[in-house]
């Protein structure tokens, strides 16, 4: 078996609705290792991005979930797509 496969088991293991605080309870363990830079946290993040865009696509739910472990790593990094208006004239 490879990480990913066991990463998948695991995950579809917890109920749905501990999934998120799960997760975000993992990124703050990760956080809390000594000597694991700002560096670190951007390759791990970007390894997650990999990992969500795998199948081609990167839905809001993926960003989301994306960004609030980036915010539990101290970083902030928005993935979310945000509708911008500009003002007309400017």
């Amino acid at each position: 078996k490879t990480i990913i496969d066991e990463t998948i088991n695991w995950y579809q293991s917890i109920k749905e609705n501990e999934r998120l605080e799960s997760v975000l309870g993992i990124a703050r363990s990760i956080n809390a290792i000594e000597g694991f830079t700002l560096e670190n946290k951007k390759t791990f993040l970007s390894d997650i991005r990999d990992i969500a865009v795998a199948d081609g696509r990167f839905n809001s739910d993926e960003k989301h979930l994306h960004d609030r472990i980036a915010k539990e790593l101290g970083i902030n990094m928005m993935t979310i797509d945000k509708n911008i208006r500009k003002k007309l004239g400017y």
